[in-house]
């Protein structure tokens, strides 16, 4: 199969825009994009003075720092992207954009720019480098027909999360309601507070809150356990069949389910460890490095000493809202780790940390509406596993010809 040089049909964007016409919405640095190739999300910091490189729709951008993380995306419209991040933008009208964003999507590519990436505690790829990465030549119409096989699978990827995420909107909705409205549906179906339902002053909260309602030490309504890491001297310790969390595999994700990590253990390891699985349907909780990474077990396992894992005790409160109860309440779990290099929350300070319980009937009933919205999500989720695998499978196939297109229609 002929190929060409990226270098010879692609370049860097040398156009500027004014950070004063971008948005946290289109504005493109290294820390709004996501690892592992999920796309981008919204900015947290936008500089109001200066110029940055000026990214078009469908420009492809790429973060040059680490580039092991493999961050990818392709722009839906125009913006602006940091230094740190390479603007790449086709030139040469005999190809097709997104098919060459596929080959640089592929795991081959980012394996190309770290040979070539400089540093060693923070690698950036070298530009001339990039640009030597060899792109398969197909004619237009066999490039479109590659990309429709590739947009079909990335389009249900993109809707699923899209429904997660408003699925997520109104499960979280729901709590703030009726948790820290205190508006739950009362006896005869109305919003408990806002009809005028008894309100007592707490002690502890110096706030009210409604009648029969309790505040309680996290440690009395679940056991908190440390994690641990097996000895990696020690191979055997490793690679089995046993779940094994890192505070990594949250921030990967970004799912607020864990299923599985990227490392598993082994029996042996397990052992080391004491042998006790922190149970499905617990609360995985990052302590340090970072602290306040948060996610529900959907399956046994262990984890490292980065975490400290919530086993909630279901006969006083339910995992579902120990989970928006602690996720709401991430800032000031931050601000009660100690340590001077690396903020920590020890176990003995979660066991005194203080949230209100509701009585079991509004938990019960709390419930009954979020454990579908729950499930629908770890679905999607798994679905979603499923799509990645198929994608990432077919892709080089795809590229380096061993798939048949000729029988695809596109428009």
């Amino acid at each position: 199969m002929n190929k060409i040089k990226l270098g010879k049909i692609a370049y860097y964007s040398d156009t500027r825009i004014d950070l004063s016409n971008l948005t946290e919405k289109n504005y493109v640095g290294t820390d709004n994009l996501l690892q592992n190739k999920k796309g981008k999300v919204d900015s947290e910091y936008l500089r109001k003075k200066g110029k940055v490189t000026e990214y078009k729709e469908n420009d492809i951008l790429i973060a040059n720092i680490r580039p092991y993380l493999r961050k990818i995306w392709r722009a839906k419209g125009k913006g602006g992207s940091s230094a740190d991040v390479l603007t790449i933008r086709v030139g040469d009208s005999e190809f097709y954009p997104n098919f060459i964003y596929y080959n640089l999507f592929q795991d081959t590519f980012f394996d190309w720019v770290m040979k070539g990436a400089k540093g060693s505690k923070m690698p950036r790829g070298d530009k001339n480098q990039i640009m030597e990465f060899q792109i398969p030549k197909f004619d237009y119409l066999t490039q479109k027909k590659i990309v429709s096989v590739l947009s079909v699978i990335d389009d249900k990827i993109e809707l699923n999360h899209k429904i997660n995420t408003e699925l997520e909107q109104l499960a979280r909705q729901i709590y703030e309601y009726w948790f820290l409205q205190f508006d739950f549906p009362d006896e005869n179906s109305n919003p408990y507070k806002s009809s005028g339902g008894k309100m007592v002053l707490n002690k502890i909260l110096k706030s009210e809150i409604p009648v029969g309602w309790q505040v309680r030490k996290l440690g009395e309504v679940s056991e908190i356990r440390n994690g641990g890491t097996p000895s990696t001297t020690d191979k055997s310790n490793y690679g089995g069949n046993i779940s094994w969390a890192t505070p990594n595999d949250l921030s990967v994700s970004g799912e607020k389910f864990f299923f599985k990590g990227q490392r598993n253990i082994s029996e042996k390891g397990a052992k080391s460890l004491g042998g006790i699985p922190i149970p499905k349907d617990s609360i995985l909780l990052t302590s340090r490095a970072p602290i306040g990474l948060i996610a529900i077990n959907k399956t046994e396992t262990y984890t490292n000493q980065g975490f400290k894992n919530i086993v909630p005790n279901s006969e006083m409160i339910s995992v579902e809202y120990l989970f928006y109860c602690l996720s709401k309440g991430i800032k000031n779990l931050i601000n009660l780790g100690g340590g001077t290099t690396f903020k920590e929350i020890s176990k003995s300070v979660l066991e005194e940390y203080t949230i209100i319980v509701p009585e079991s009937s509004q938990l019960c009933e709390f419930n009954v509406h979020v454990e579908p919205i729950f499930k629908k999500i770890q679905q999607n989720i798994k679905e979603n596993k499923s799509l990645l695998d198929l994608r990432d499978f077919l892709l080089p196939m795809l590229m380096n010809g061993q798939i048949n297109v000729d029988n695809i229609q596109v428009n």
